[in-house]
């Protein structure tokens, strides 16, 4: 037997090494060759999706802005071509060539799980060409998207409604606030991403949320009515805009305050000029109305009480209320007349933005009607008890720090205006 050398030695002499290694070498040329028209037009197939992607997203942005803008021209008129309009307008706003797609425009939607309702279909598509691809596949193909914008109606009136639009947390709960707002919702009108506000542990409760903005830490809101805060949301409008203070306040007569039983003081209707400060109770005169004219009324004892019924307070020329150690506050709104529903109003005209309202009240306090402050950031801390039949908070800016409620249940009764929320935009996909 040969050894193992003289085998090798022998096979390349006689050609069989240099045979095998031909032979692979052409079957591995003709693999390429087989397989590089597959690999090329797989990387060409992928360059292509790449283009392609990119403009299916572009186009659904277009649908997107399109629909938005339509469905809310939608709270304006009811003329189909003015929304065909609007829609054509904001696609070539956007920089869409209009004579390079085809766009259709339909209200209400035609197509889809909104199909009938209240908004608006934008359909836009868009020939794409193909570059590497077009070596194997002939032709070119359409790319088509759609974006559905529906009007939603709001479900329960508000309760609480921050007014300013830039504010940073136009709404703001913090602390270890637990808010609770029966059978009505809050908003806030800041487009501000944190124009609803959730800060540390605070927990608010409602049967909606809405924001004109976004809405921070929104996994501490429950509700009652929708799954989600809505966040872009329209502005509400201040319910109280029509109302002013009452007319000839600067030639009204200056009250002063007069004692009653165990030192309390009693207030009767009519205008304050001086700083009021007491450690028990302020009783106001029933069915009265209160001017505070640059004149500051402070409850500075925990054991203090402030009580009325049927009346209306105004603050003027920087009057204030102070209520730094909270105390027992039982007051109700005027039922009928020019003020009815509305408990506090601050003057729009005359009250600096600077001065805050700081409300804080024991947990049994009680406070029926409209708390309005236009200019100012209100501070509620606690207060309005269960037995509250109807109150609602309306400020420039909103701050709840502690336990309290706002109610809905028997505004009507009491005579408290309703504040409605506007119709919104949602945006669909489909």
């Amino acid at each position: 037997m040969r050894p193992v050398a003289q085998n090798i030695q022998h096979a390349e002499k006689t050609g069989i090494i240099r045979s095998y290694v031909e032979q692979k070498s052409g079957n591995t040329v003709i693999l390429f060759a087989v397989l590089l028209p597959l690999l090329v037009g797989s990387l060409a197939l992928v360059a292509d999706f790449g283009l392609w992607r990119q403009s299916a997203q572009r186009l659904q942005l277009f649908a997107d802005t399109a629909a938005v803008a339509a469905a809310h021209e939608t709270y304006l008129t009811d003329d189909p071509a003015e929304l065909n309009f609007i829609a054509l307008g904001m696609l070539h706003e956007n920089g869409l060539d209009i004579s390079d797609a085809t766009i259709a425009v339909h209200s209400p939607p035609v197509s889809g799980r909104y199909v009938g309702e209240e908004g608006v279909q934008v359909i836009v598509t868009q020939t794409q060409e193909q570059f590497f691809s077009s070596i194997f596949m002939g032709g070119a193909i359409d790319i088509s998207r759609e974006a559905v914008a529906v009007i939603v109606e709001p479900g329960e009136p508000l309760c609480v409604l921050a007014l300013d639009e830039m504010a940073d947390g136009g709404l703001e709960i913090s602390g270890t606030a637990d808010v609770g707002v029966s059978q009505c919702a809050v908003q806030a009108n800041s487009s501000h991403a944190n124009g609803v506000d959730m800060n540390g542990s605070a927990t608010l409760f409602a049967a909606c949320v809405y924001s004109a903005g976004g809405v921070n830490n929104p996994e501490n809101i429950s509700m009652s009515l929708c799954s989600a805060p809505k966040t872009g949301w329209r502005t509400a409008s201040d319910p109280y805009r029509s109302v002013d203070v009452p007319a000839g306040i600067a030639s009204m007569p200056c009250q002063t305050q007069s004692h009653g039983p165990r030192n309390s003081t009693i207030l009767t209707s009519g205008r304050y000029c001086a700083d009021i400060s007491s450690n028990r109770t302020v009783q106001l005169e029933a069915g009265g109305t209160f001017i505070f004219d640059a004149a500051v009324l402070t409850l500075r004892s925990a054991n203090a009480e402030l009580i009325g019924e049927n009346i209306t307070i105004f603050f003027v020329n920087g009057g204030n209320i102070e209520l730094p150690n909270g105390g027992l506050v039982d007051l109700t709104a005027k039922t009928s007349g020019e003020y009815f529903g509305v408990l506090m109003f601050g003057d729009r005209e005359t009250q600096p933005t600077d001065l805050n309202v700081r409300l804080i009240g024991q947990a049994d306090s009680r406070l029926e009607g409209a708390l309005y402050f236009p200019n100012q950031v209100v501070t509620y801390v606690g207060g309005s008890s269960s037995d509250s039949g109807c109150t609602h908070l309306i400020a420039r800016e909103v701050e709840l720090t502690g336990n309290s409620s706002f109610t809905n249940a028997n505004c009507a009764a009491l005579g408290v205006r309703e504040i409605l929320g506007r119709s919104g935009v949602l945006l669909s996909s489909s």
